[in-house]
């Protein structure tokens, strides 16, 4: 999903852009590195790189549906900083990213 989504942290309000994840969770204090292939979740990494490198990722409900929409999404989820990221092809990449604090949509 890669439109803003609202989400907080101590009761302020950030727009920032939405990556589902399939299979795997990140938790705050925790760095991850996995590879993306989606173009929406493509498209909100870059829109993240080109700002402040925060995202906000959450788990999928299915992890067979290939374009979740906002009902298909957990309400909770992390903002997190890209530390590095790697193109891989035309259509991948891969990025690392450190879990900083809980958020939610």
């Amino acid at each position: 999903m890669d439109m803003n989504s609202v989400i907080y942290e101590e009761q302020s309000l950030n727009t920032l852009p939405v990556l589902a994840l399939r299979g795997i969770a990140v938790f705050p204090q925790m760095t991850m590195s996995f590879d993306v292939e989606r173009q929406r979740s493509i498209r909100a990494i870059n829109a993240a790189i080109r700002s402040d490198r925060k995202i906000f990722l959450t788990l999928q409900k299915d992890v067979f549906k290939e374009y979740p929409k906002g009902e298909d999404l957990y309400d909770i989820g992390v903002v997190c900083e890209i530390k590095q990221f790697l193109r891989t092809s035309e259509k991948g990449m891969r990025i690392m990213v450190e879990g900083l604090y809980r958020g939610k949509l």
